[in-house]
């Protein structure tokens, strides 16, 4: 699938989307051409599993946005304080920064596109089928569950690293990889596995019974000579009462 260039209609600002510039209806991410075709195939298909290979996040990376605002040690470190302080003993500022209101952290991936995410979700629904969404561009791993509008899974997501180009240990250098990965795990409900600094790829097995993605990172992308080990590996069930990643 293209969500990049064919079909998509031009990202949004983090103001515009406050003002709900995102939400159209007919805001398109593939494309209606694309979009029908895809809806289709899926339908014709008797597969157990349908994999969607494409760029970005689908799963929803929305996290507060007093943090989006400013992703620093220190926002972060205030988040996880604050979610950690009992209710009762919360200050007013830890309050505000809970506060319901959250917003992707990346604009430029499905999360910028609600509606045709839906239409994706709700046709994998309405068919019965069992969604799996492949996705990189964000240089970094991640494993997720596809939640659509009326709560229902639907799906899972992998998220590969990239092989070589750096992710947030160059983006976001002064914060740890341990403190950023367990922060989104904390931020993002969907989220099931975060890391934020390794170089690698992903490994998926598919069978009848399972979906197993397996998160393998290099050594070094800066020598002819590396070794690989693996980051972690998590797998679903198929089933509308299953397709939850879960760790192995």
């Amino acid at each position: 699938l293209d969500t990049r260039l064919i079909g998509r209609d031009q990202q949004v600002t983090l103001d515009q989307y406050l003002n709900g510039l995102a939400d159209g209806p007919t805001r398109q991410l593939m494309g209606m051409t694309q979009s029908d075709w895809l809806t289709a195939r899926m339908a014709a298909s008797g597969a157990t599993w349908q994999v969607l290979g494409q760029q970005v996040l689908m799963a929803r990376m929305h996290i507060p946005l007093s943090v989006a605002s400013s992703i620093t040690p220190e926002t972060l470190a205030e988040f996880t304080l604050a979610l950690a302080t009992p209710e009762a003993l919360r200050t007013d500022s830890q309050r505000a920064l809970l506060a319901p209101r959250r917003v992707p952290y990346n604009l430029d991936a499905w999360d910028g596109y609600p509606a045709a995410r839906e239409t994706v979700l709700a046709a994998a629904r309405t068919q019965g089928k069992n969604l799996i969404s492949l996705a990189g561009d964000t240089h970094n791993m991640w494993g997720a569950n596809l939640i659509d509008a009326t709560g229902q899974r639907v799906g899972v997501e992998f998220g590969t690293s990239s092989v070589s180009s750096p992710g947030f240990e160059t983006r976001l250098p002064l914060i740890s990889n341990s403190l950023l990965a367990d922060a989104f795990l904390k931020m993002v409900a969907d989220l099931r596995f975060a890391e934020t600094s390794k170089r690698g790829y992903l490994v998926l097995t598919l069978t009848p019974a399972e979906a197993r993605g397996d998160w393998l990172e290099v050594s070094t992308v800066f020598s002819r000579s590396y070794s690989t080990a693996t980051t972690a590996s998590m797998r679903a069930l198929p089933g509308p009462t299953n397709l939850d990643l879960v760790p192995i």
